[in-house]
């Protein structure tokens, strides 16, 4: 899940477009602000990025959380597997399916 942190002055000076000269002006008041005397008030802001329903490959929603049960014997597979040293899914993922084709 993407964090984004943004630090501003309390104080809006907002930038309001994209041109450079707007971001010069900016930058001289903040740094005027930060080199004088006065006190600079701080926001901090943690926007969380949350992805929408379409980026899902998966099954969301009431059905997302219906659980199948494994067979003992694929669990006593997996111990197997993990026991002799296999640590990587993919390697794990592709033994299992071996197991369950024989």
């Amino acid at each position: 899940m993407p964090l984004q942190l943004i630090k501003r002055l309390k104080e809006c000076h907002c930038i309001t477009s994209n041109s450079e000269y707007q971001k010069r002006q900016k930058r001289i008041l903040l740094n005027a602000a930060l080199k004088s005397s006065e006190v600079v008030n701080w926001v901090f802001r943690v926007y969380v990025y949350m992805p929408d329903e379409s980026s899902h490959n998966h099954v969301i929603g009431e059905l997302g959380s219906a659980n199948q049960r494994l067979d003992q014997a694929i669990i006593d597979q997996i111990h197997v597997l993990v026991s002799d040293g296999a640590r990587r899914t993919d390697e794990v993922e592709r033994a299992v399916n071996s197991f369950v084709q024989r």
